[in-house]
């Protein structure tokens, strides 16, 4: 029969469906919403929504649908049946019994595999009643639902059947029994490829049915794609439950046993079951999008914003959103527009506020007239959330506390207390004791009753190494100068063979065959090692994941986890009075202060932020006032003009409620770097260089600190091994005495008795300050009060005996707070020394590390290049919820977040502590304690200030000097001569610093004014007198040449003594 004419437009919206097996359906009101859907579709698009027997569109206004079409299932044709399926009183066919029949119906229900059955060639088909065959596969409109009804359904049409063929009458078809015979065939191989795909493509049409019902769900809807609704994104059972029932039982089927490779079974359990049933979601995330190729899933967006802010990569976006639906760049950048609207709301607790700058420097690529190089900067913010309401009490205001504090107030507080020389001194204790049992199991007895270690043995080949080369050939010791072997009969070119050392030094005894590398599939490292022959060999003994806990576990921690956010930065750089004036108003009008939010009940916050800030907040929150009419006077003198002129009375501190806090995390590197800078020329050069710092440029990279990470590392195992060297010479000599080495004894009595100034210095540094360093960081990270204040106490005198004013003037304000401040906030600052964002109680870090790692992970959502103000808005605004997304998906994923979130310890291992003890020990510097006769030089032999060892003296003074500066307004500044000096370290610098051309202009005009006093001669006073009023004006270089004409003068004159022996 050909096909029918399409009819005219008009007439395809209102006729019924011509197809002899088809009627139309009237539906019911629950069905509207479906019909309306499919309506107004033309005949092609619905049959790519899975509608291939339709032979009419639907009414335009959906009154009517075919019924075949709605209500597709899988069908049986009827060829398909008369071919295969028999009647009950005929025999099966040879080859399909009822016992294999029956095997692979339960075979298949079960989910397993089914056996194999002998393939036998398909019976042919039943001829027709005009004994003619059928002709080629049945089209997919052949094909019914269920069994056919001959009453309603009419005959059917002749495209759907065999030349010359007719319908064959017979009993009902058993369809169980027909299924279970062709699932057979299927498994057997036997069914005729052009029927399987007839049937796969059933299937298809009925899938597809099901997923076009289930796209206008509410798990696709534009609520779901929301950032609240991705951070609550539904199990992975429960998601996949409501999807197409038929797809996930197929997906169900596939999934096969995992594998035997030892990658995969190092995954737990658990997290085998997560991801694969993941890698269900992923399936039918693409099946849907096949469907609907605009269709975006919550699941792959998840997916693709966590990718993209780990990559921050447009191109890796995009590959992905080609892949699955996870929506493209550009829809990732109008999301996070659209969901950065409203700013982040803020607690009614207590808050601690901490701000930093942040920034970016972008990139020329073109020469350009007046080109500069663009730059976005910002004053980033986070904010901690206490369960505490101190903020609410008016009375506990710094303003009302902190007043002007004298000298008198602080002058017996400001010292170490003996509580905190009691705690440093318990823990180097521990440190001593733990260290000496290293050293004293190392000591080995020799055969002439001395003492030696594994570090001997070392320290001897090094200068064997040194002075020697052994030859390759025939073993012989030759002198490094020496280019041929002087071995007998051996005459091989040492040069050749010293290069070649050089080149194979780090290469293993044995040749390499397996090539180790790291698996991070598991919550362990396992090293795995790939043999040539290609197999995998898993060392059993695993290496843990290193725990950073066994350094602190012995300190109390106060451990408190608070939630830490981004907030809405400030567009300026906190470098000036005025920036770091709009950066405290910006704060107080987000976190609802009430002088700037009149009815707030938040009186006041904790600020912390680092050194330069600190310094310029200090100045402005005590000069800046304002009145009661609302003006605001930039010091005492400019509001008492405006309260003349005005007649007003009143006037007060604008930022009285700031509770300025130094950032510790700020306060550990400059003491790193000051310890470095102090100690440098000394012996932390030659601990840089044993480390590998050894070209200019590294030495210089490694004294600057640039890199906090590495330069805590080096001071560690600078602390560690310098230790061990230090009591070395004392466990020996209680050995020798048949004697139990004791750190109290150590401490107490023995250190004590030493006469080498270098072996005291290095013992003072180590033992003192940066043993002082190293309680601090404990105390930090166990959040500690205690530890923290014992630290920066102690260590504050190399802070003040080098020249460090900024830090010198933190470190007493600090300290001066902790004193005068009300028993409340007193105890409000210990219970928030430091915070922990990953809840473990050993990782607590300073609120300003907080903002550097929430400054870090910004900079990975932002777009490539210079990033404007509203792309900085977005991301700060986000930035907890994009980060909640991206453990969400991991753990959706199945990834072990334990492993991938921790961090490093930057502990030293023991061959770099090893190594440095090696280096020490072979230069001898602390070889002999008790020697008085020593000269103070460095490692490198520089020779360093006499007054170095008794820097302590030195420190008292500056710091006395430095105390009365700060807190006494009546303190006038003495002579320039009575001004303590920094501590030397070189006694070149001691002359450096003597010299008048390293004076400053202000100090070389008093230092000459001071000059013309000292001439006797009046005359001569007043020729100096007018010549220094024509120069005082002048350069630098010319100050000096006349100071130094001055000088030669009064040097010249006769004492006072010897003109009256002349007259």
């Amino acid at each position: 029969m050909a096909p029918r004419k399409k009819d005219k437009k008009g007439d395809d919206w209102k006729r019924k469906c011509r197809h002899p097996r088809h009627k139309l359906w009237k539906h019911t009101s629950e069905d509207l919403t479906r019909l309306k859907r499919l309506s107004g579709k033309k005949k092609a698009e619905l049959q790519s929504l899975g509608f291939p027997n339709i032979c009419k569109v639907v009414s335009q206004d959906g009154s009517s649908i075919c019924e075949q079409c709605l209500n597709y299932t899988p069908p049986i044709s009827l060829a398909f049946h008369h071919t295969y399926a028999k009647k009950p009183s005929e025999e099966p066919s040879a080859g399909l019994t009822s016992t294999s029949t029956s095997t692979a119906t339960q075979a298949v229900s079960a989910g397993t595999d089914v056996p194999h059955i002998p393939q036998e060639a398909p019976p042919a088909p039943v001829e027709s009643q005009a004994g003619s065959s059928s002709s080629g596969p049945i089209p997919p409109s052949c094909m019914s639902v269920s069994q056919p009804e001959a009453d309603d359904s009419g005959p059917i049409p002749p495209s759907c059947m065999s030349a010359g063929s007719q319908p064959e009458a017979g009993p009902d078809i058993n369809l169980e029994s027909s299924v279970a015979t062709v699932i057979e065939h299927i498994v057997n191989g036997d069914m005729p490829s052009d029927l399987l795909h007839q049937l796969a493509t059933a299937i298809a049409q009925v899938i597809t049915v099901e997923v076009t019902t289930d796209l206008d769900s509410q798990d696709f809807s534009p609520q779901s794609k929301t950032a609240d609704a991705l951070l609550n994104i539904p199990a992975v059972e429960d998601w996949l439950g409501h999807r197409s029932p038929l797809l996930t039982c197929i997906l169900e089927a596939l999934m096969k046993k995992s594998s035997k490779h030892p990658v995969i079974e190092c995954l737990s359990n658990e997290s085998r079951h997560t991801s694969r049933r993941y890698k269900m979601i992923k399936a039918v995330e693409v099946v849907y999008n096949l469907t609907e190729p605009s269709l975006i899933s919550p699941f792959s967006l998840a997916e693709n914003l966590t990718t993209y802010g780990l990559s921050n990569s447009q191109l890796v976006t995009d590959i992905h959103a080609h892949i699955t639906p996870a929506g493209s760049y550009g829809y990732l950048r109008n999301w996070l527009v659209e969901q950065s609207k409203e700013p982040v709301p803020i607690p009614d607790r207590d808050l601690i506020i901490a701000f930093d700058n942040d920034q970016i420097v972008g990139k020329t690529y073109h020469v350009k007239p007046n080109n500069k190089v663009s730059c976005s900067v910002v004053t980033s913010l986070c904010v901690a959330q206490l369960p505490s309401n101190l903020q609410e009490n008016e009375e506990l205001m710094p303003g009302n506390w902190m007043i002007d504090v004298t000298y008198q107030d602080v002058a017996k507080n400001m010292k170490v207390t003996e509580s905190e020389m009691n705690l440093l001194f318990g823990e180097l204790a521990k440190v001593v004791e733990e260290r000496m049992s290293i050293v004293k199991g190392q000591q080995n007895m020799n055969e002439d009753g001395t003492l030696s270690d594994a570090v001997d043995d070392k320290v001897k080949e090094t200068r064997q190494q040194r002075e020697h080369i052994k030859c390759i050939q025939c073993g012989f010791l030759n002198s490094v100068r020496w280019q041929k072997c002087r071995g007998p009969s051996c005459k091989a070119l040492l040069k050749i063979q010293r290069s070649f050392s050089i080149e194979t030094e780090d290469l293993p005894d044995e040749p390499l065959t397996k090539k180790p590398r790291r698996s991070r599939t598991c919550g362990v490292f396992k090293k795995i090692y790939v043999t040539k022959q290609g197999g995998i060999e898993i060392e059993k003994k695993l290496q843990e994941d290193q725990d950073v806990n066994h350094l602190y576990s012995h300190i109390p921690t106060n451990h408190v986890q608070v939630h830490l956010q981004a907030c809405d930065p400030v567009f300026c750089n906190p470098n000036s009075y005025v920036s770091v004036k709009q950066v405290l108003r910006h704060i107080g009008k987000q976190f609802s202060i009430s002088r700037y939010t009149p009815g707030s009940a938040r009186k006041w916050c904790a600020v912390v932020c680092d050194g330069l800030p600190y310094v310029l907040a200090q100045k402005v929150i005590r000069d800046t006032l304002i009145c009661g009419c609302g003006t605001v006077a930039d010091g005492k003198e400019e509001m008492s003009r405006h309260q003349t002129e005005k007649g007003h009375q009143t006037s007060e501190r604008e930022f009285n409620w700031v509770l300025l806090e130094i950032g510790l995390g700020h306060v550990e590197m400059n003491c790193a770097r000051s310890f470095l800078e102090l100690n440098w020329e000394v012996f932390m050069s030659e601990a840089a260089w044993c480390m590998g710092f050894r070209s200019e440029n590294a030495q210089k990279y490694a004294k600057k600190g640039g890199d906090h990470h590495k330069t805590w590392e080096l001071l560690r195992l600078t602390y560690l091994g310098t230790i061990d060297e230090l009591l070395l010479p004392y466990v020996r000599e209680c050995l020798s005495q048949n004697l139990e080495p004791n750190a109290f004894d150590y401490l107490t009595r023995w250190s004590g008795n030493t006469m080498n100034p270098k072996y005291e210095y290095v013992h003072m540094q180590i033992m003192t300050y940066l043993h002082s360093l190293m309680v601090f960081r404990g105390g930090v990270r166990c959040n500690n009060p205690a530890f923290v204040s014992a630290g920066m106490a102690v260590f504050a005198d190399i802070i003040h005996g080098r020249n460090h004013p900024k830090y010198q003037a933190i470190f007493l304000n600090e300290r001066s707070n902790r004193i005068t401040a009300p028993t409340d906030i007193q105890m409000f600052q210990n219970e928030y020394v430091s915070v922990s964002y990953s809840g473990d109680p050993h990782k607590c870090e300073g609120m300003d590390f907080q903002l550097e790692r929430i400054n870090k992970a910004s900079k990975t959502w932002l777009p490539k290049g210079v990033p404007s103000n509203l792309d900085w808005l977005r991301v700060f605004r986000l930035l907890d919820k994009l980060d909640g997304i991206k453990k969400c998906t991991e753990k959706v994923m199945g990834i072990n977040q334990s492993k991938h979130g921790s961090a490093t310890t930057h502990e030293p291992d023991d061959d770099a502590v090893m190594a440095w003890r090696i280096h020490l020990r072979d230069s001898g510097y602390l070889s002999e304690p008790k020697s008085e006769t020593e000269l103070h030089v460095s490692m490198s032999g520089v020779e360093l200030d006499d007054q170095l060892v008794f820097m302590q003296y030195t420190v008292e003074a500056r710091m006395e000097y430095n105390m009365r500066q700060f807190f006494d307004s009546t303190f006038v500044a003495p002579s320039i001569h009575d001004i303590p000096q920094p501590v030397f370290v070189t006694a070149k610098e001691h002359e450096e610093f003597s010299k008048i051309s390293n004076k400053t202009v202000d100090t070389i005009k008093i230092l000459v004014l001071e000059l013309i006093d000292q001439l006797d001669c009046n005359n001569l006073r007043s020729h100096y007198q007018d010549m220094w009023r024509r120069v005082k004006g002048k350069k630098k270089d010319e100050l000096i040449s006349f100071y130094e004409r001055l000088k030669e003068e009064v040097d010249d004159q006769l004492p006072l003594s010897s003109l009256l022996e002349l007259e």
